[in-house]
């Protein structure tokens, strides 16, 4: 599962003319590009599921941001309900966002500084369904958060934006 964070922080600008959002997504094709049975979402107030035929990667990098990437609060819990949910074995899981998730569920005018409590639930609960699953955060923006225990077997975190980033999923 490779999951891209489309909402409105990560509209904002790596450079002038590229942001977070669609680097996320570029890694998440190249990706899934890899792999053999995949599924790519994208999530930001809701999870959407675009329909992306492998071609040239740039083209449907644009075509999924033209069409998908609208901004919104950033549900990252969306990606492990849909893990859970989906009756999938995912063996991986992605999620390639800047890491300020949002919990609208909470009532606190600060629920930001949750790091979405609803995230690490529903992978410890797809975890004990799928014990051999992994998950990888990659942290496009490098902000000092994380919405998983790091310690736990299987979670990994690469934090902050290099070109390094292509040589990880090349050796995936």
């Amino acid at each position: 599962l490779i999951a891209c964070d489309s909402s409105t922080s990560m509209i904002t600008s790596l450079t002038p003319s590229v942001s977070y959002a669609e680097v996320g997504i570029l890694m998440g094709i190249i990706l899934r590009q890899k792999c053999e049975r995949v599924t790519l979402c994208l999530f930001d107030s809701t999870l959407k599921l675009p329909q992306v035929p492998k071609g040239p990667v740039l083209e449907s990098v644009n075509r999924i941001v033209k069409r998908y990437v609208t901004g919104g609060s950033t549900e990252g819990y969306l990606v492990a309900k849909y893990a859970q949910e989906s009756g999938y074995n995912y063996n991986k899981v992605f999620v390639f966002t800047d890491m300020q998730l949002w919990d609208s569920t909470s009532r606190s005018m600060y629920s930001w500084q949750q790091h979405d409590s609803r995230f690490e639930p529903l992978w410890q609960a797809y975890r004990k369904d799928h014990p051999e699953a992994t998950l990888s955060i990659i942290n496009l923006a490098g902000y000092s958060t994380t919405f998983s225990d790091l310690r736990q077997k299987g979670v990994y975190l690469v934090a902050g934006w290099s070109d390094k980033l292509f040589d990880m999923l090349d050796s995936i």
